[in-house]
């Protein structure tokens, strides 16, 4: 009797194992975090650097711009793309609107991609679970195409899913980061050296979409038989995106 209660006991031990070990984990559905709705707008602080006094100083000058879906379309891969426009104004007037760019969303069970200066990024990419990573980067011709070098390679990595983060003051509850790209050649602080930047990331929350977006290009050319001074390379740039306000 002993032995067949033991026997019993140990079959159901390892029943119960098999059974966490088959458990399915529920990730987090990567259309939670970039959903659209027709009618519905967000509003973000666009604060862009620039580069004056022959590209000698940097400056950072501030806009808000504004997001709307206009229309859906079947792009040339057959699939539904959603087309937004972004608005800008400055900061002081409110009524001076004016068309700043367009872009294309695309999304399906695996992937979330957008077409921006036709140059298509894969922005959210399944499973979406912390450390996962992919070539968010892939579909650029980097190889062939001048001034876009510095785009190649890129793995984009996600953060810490549902992660509570305040961005500008504002607290939000489920967020999710995606690294992609943090390189720095040299001291940027040190203007008597050689130094560049590539730094990009962008935050997306849970039923809002993107709401804080940095990215950094500079490259800095210390002085030299050219320039006494110094002087930040064409094509420096950078902007951040702050989230302000939506309908959603």
């Amino acid at each position: 009797m002993r032995r067949s209660f033991l026997y019993t006991l140990l079959l159901l031990i390892a029943i119960t194992s098999c059974k966490k070990e088959n458990t399915t984990i529920q990730l987090e559905s990567i259309t939670n975090f970039f959903p659209i709705s027709k009618g519905k707008y967000i509003s973000y602080r666009l604060d862009s650097t620039i580069y004056t006094a022959l590209n000698t100083k940097k400056e950072i000058r501030s806009y808000i711009v504004t997001d709307v879906l206009d229309t859906a379309i079947t792009d040339n891969l057959g699939k539904t793309a959603y087309v937004f426009k972004r608005n800008i104004r400055n900061t002081s007037d409110t009524t001076k609107w004016s068309l700043l760019t367009t872009y294309r969303v695309s999304i399906d069970s695996t992937r979330i991609t957008t077409v921006e200066d036709n140059l298509r990024f894969i922005k959210l990419a399944t499973p979406l679970s912390e450390g996962a990573t992919w070539k968010g980067n892939s579909y650029i011709n980097t190889a062939e195409t001048v001034g876009l070098e510095y785009l190649e390679g890129w793995l984009y990595t996600y953060g810490k899913p549902n992660e509570s983060q305040t961005i500008n003051g504002k607290p939000y509850l489920a967020t999710i980061s995606v690294f992609q790209r943090s390189d720095t050649v040299g001291n940027p602080s040190d203007k008597k050296v050689y130094s560049a930047i590539v730094f990009s990331k962008e935050t997306y929350a849970k039923n809002i979409g993107l709401v804080y977006k940095e990215f950094l290009k500079e490259t800095w050319q210390p002085p030299n038989a050219n320039s006494a001074t110094g002087y930040y390379e064409q094509g420096s740039y950078g902007i951040k995106l702050t989230l302000l306000k939506h309908n959603f």
